[in-house]
């Protein structure tokens, strides 16, 4: 009875029954048997293991540290970015809805009294581009304006366009096409405003264009013509360039008048706004400029009054693939402005030199596009044009005599004048 009870409390089994008695035995064994065969392979497992070298495992442990913190570098960055870029789509559709809601409410409203400024719009074939030019008009920051659109002689479905806008904008339509230079004018005559912005039909404005270069002819009297920066889009309105004076470095203001002639100005109307009185007073457009219209009026207007510069765009540029500086209007354009220029300062041997240099660049830049073309025979007439212009200038006379020989020998020429220019300090040679 004690035994029974002291077996019960250590947790063994007492079997009383012989035959049970037999069964336990052998179950026990193969139990028994298991647990020290596990216990031989384990050690025999530990025996076979090697310790690793301790700067393995630590060169090991760093390496996988360094993954680790690369990895976390790389989703904070990745976490910053798409922050960055739900910031930006956020602002982005403010400035949507804003300029929707301005838009709406100009669209709404019309100019109230005497306009003071007179937004000039001249027209050709524009239809694709006229209506979004227009708009940019109507969300001004500016009201106090009127809208004067000269069809000239369209032949696409522009005139349809223009009329949907109705008592919004002055319509007059030409029966012949006279050009953007007669158009210009013609607006310029009907304006009622002391101040004149033109606007080409295939440009853009931003919406406080108006605002800010009516606020400098007011606030400076002297000012005849201020300008502004300008970005440059492509025909489906993708930003190409922003801030082209800037990306270009081209200087602006120019301080003289022999900045102004010896370089393309490179001051479009649509990034104007000028005093009326200025400019009737230098003449308006020359209708037989095409290209060049421009340069001519702002050279004349420049003795007649100031120039004020805004180093901001103000303007959306969009350039076609299809220039008019290829055309052969744009050529006949440009030998009548060499002969104005050189009329104009007839009885001033200086400003005759800085106009020969400025045509000998530009005669000789347009002759070697055409020549690189194959176009020999144009390309020559160029060349001779800017020889005229310099006589002394042998490499010129080389581009000029290798369009008498074949392709072959022109394409050599060619390569020639690289490696020569390569040599050349920056600013010499650069153009022909």
């Amino acid at each position: 009875m004690m035994n029974a009870e002291c077996n019960a409390r250590l947790g063994r089994t007492t079997v009383t029954d012989p035959d049970l008695a037999t069964d336990a035995k052998p179950v026990l064994a193969s139990e028994a048997t298991a647990i020290l065969a596990a216990q031989s392979d384990g050690k025999e497992q530990t025996l076979e293991r090697k310790p690793r070298p301790a700067a393995t495992v630590a060169a090991e442990r760093e390496e996988a540290s360094r993954q680790l913190q690369a990895l976390a570098r790389e989703l904070e960055q990745e976490r910053r970015r798409v922050e960055a870029l739900e910031r930006d789509l956020q602002a982005e559709r403010h400035r949507v809805e804003a300029l929707e809601r301005d838009r709406e409410q100009a669209l709404q409203r019309t100019a109230p009294g005497t306009p003071r400024a007179s937004v000039i719009i001249p027209v050709h074939n524009g239809f694709r581009t006229i209506a979004e030019a227009l708009d940019s008009v109507f969300t001004q920051t500016f009201d106090a304006y009127e809208v004067i659109v000269v069809n000239d002689a369209s032949r696409d479905e522009c005139l349809e366009v223009l009329e949907s806008y109705g008592p919004r904008i002055r319509l007059v339509s030409l029966m012949e096409n006279r050009g953007q230079s007669a158009a210009r004018n013609l607006g310029a005559s009907l304006a009622q405003g002391e101040y004149l912005a033109f606007l080409d039909q295939d440009d853009v404005w931003y919406p406080r264009k108006l605002e800010r270069q009516v606020a400098i002819l007011d606030q400076h009297p002297e000012v005849g013509l201020v300008y502004s920066d300008l970005d440059e889009v492509d025909e489906q309105g993708h930003y190409k360039t922003l801030t082209v004076h800037r990306s270009y470095g081209m200087g602006h203001p120019k301080p003289s008048l022999v900045n102004i002639v010896i370089e393309d100005l490179f001051v479009l109307p649509s990034t104007v706004v000028c005093r009326k009185r200025s400019f009737e007073k230098a003449g308006g457009f020359d209708e037989r400029l095409i290209g060049y219209e421009d340069d001519d009026l702002w050279i004349r207007m420049w003795p007649l009054c100031r120039f004020a510069y805004l180093p901001e765009a103000l303007v959306k540029w969009r350039i076609h693939r299809n220039s008019s500086s290829e055309s052969l209007l744009m050529e006949r354009s440009r030998q009548i402005f060499y002969q104005k220029l050189m009329s104009h300062f007839a009885n001033d041997p200086f400003m005759q030199g800085v106009v020969r240099k400025r045509f000998y660049n530009v005669y000789g830049s347009r002759g070697t596009q055409l020549l690189r073309r194959g176009e020999k025979t144009r390309a020559r007439a160029h060349y001779w044009m800017a020889l005229r212009n310099c006589p002394y200038a042998p490499l010129m006379l080389c581009r000029w005599l290798s369009t008498f020989f074949p392709y072959r020998i022109v394409r050599m020429t060619d390569v020639a004048w690289q490696r020569v220019k390569s040599f050349m300090p920056f600013g010499q040679g650069r153009k022909g």
